[in-house]
């Protein structure tokens, strides 16, 4: 199902979308997990969607921005003068407002999430730019986690707060402290980021 905002109907805006679901409450639309797209020009509301497990936002920008919030805490967001790139969403509700210079599109995959990858030097992790949310990562043991970023300032919050490898640094590279369990990261960064640890 592809949804093009300028030609929605109104009563179609105001449909919820079920992802990754079965489920046919009455006040949604059922849809297949991977079959939910939005596309636009410039700065947009979109009607709410519902993510049962854990799925990938697929995204891209034409721009010199994009960015994606969403109400409530159901994270999701994205901020990016990238053309391109993903974010994590957990099981939730969500309403999305976007920021964008130019056309966008996006499209969600329910139920597929992106693992980490060799970052180099033996480490895995993920690679990014600009602002996102990372899918959980689960540490057995406590331990360092690097990473590297090309803007003038790169975040790591982690929703434990805690022990949580939490970054606030305006520097290029550094490491800090993981403890085991599992973490919920969300990326704040201008430009280029990789975050890594030993596998």
């Amino acid at each position: 199902m592809t949804i093009r905002l300028t030609t929605v109907a109104a009563a179609a805006i105001a449909a919820a979308f079920v992802v990754g679901s079965t489920a046919h409450p009455a006040d949604a639309v059922s849809v297949r997990s991977s079959d939910v797209t939005f596309a636009g020009n410039g700065g947009k509301s979109l009607p709410p969607f519902t993510v049962r497990r854990g799925s990938t936002l697929y995204w891209r920008a034409g721009g010199g921005i994009f960015q994606l919030f969403s109400g409530g805490i159901a994270g999701g967001s994205v901020n990016s003068q990238a053309g391109s790139g993903w974010t994590y969403l957990a099981p939730g509700r969500y309403q999305y407002d976007v920021n964008a210079i130019g056309n966008w599109s996006i499209r969600l995959v329910a139920g597929k999430v992106v693992r980490p990858a060799s970052v180099g030097n033996g480490l895995v992790g993920y690679r990014g730019s600009g602002g996102m949310d990372l899918p959980p990562v689960k540490f057995g043991a406590a331990r360092s986690v690097g990473w590297r970023a090309g803007g003038g300032i790169f975040q790591l919050f982690d929703d434990n707060l805690m022990g949580g490898a939490n970054v606030n640094s305006q520097g290029t590279s550094g490491t800090t402290y993981a403890r085991s369990g599992t973490h919920r990261w969300t990326v704040n960064a201008l430009g280029g980021w990789v975050v890594g640890w030993r596998p």
